[in-house]
């Protein structure tokens, strides 16, 4: 028979804890893509077109900011 090794509470916390995290993150992901792609103008249904036109440049524009707070 094989033994069953039944996790500890405080496990269990640490479990329920990142797949809280992990399901949060997703759904707010979801929601950004959903929320500035498809409601918002013009309308994008395409995934590709919204982060070449949106995501793809706001990613640039934040990697130029943050090249200023390197240590040269």
């Amino acid at each position: 028979m094989a033994k069953r090794r039944f996790i500890s509470f405080k496990e269990f916390q640490w479990i329920v804890f990142f797949t809280i995290l992990i399901l949060a993150f997703i759904y707010f992901f979801v929601l950004g893509f959903i929320k500035n792609c498809v409601f918002g103008w013009p309308i994008r249904w395409d995934a590709r077109t919204c982060w070449n036109e949106q995501i793809k440049p706001a990613s640039e524009k934040s990697a130029e900011k943050a090249v200023d707070f390197f240590p040269q």
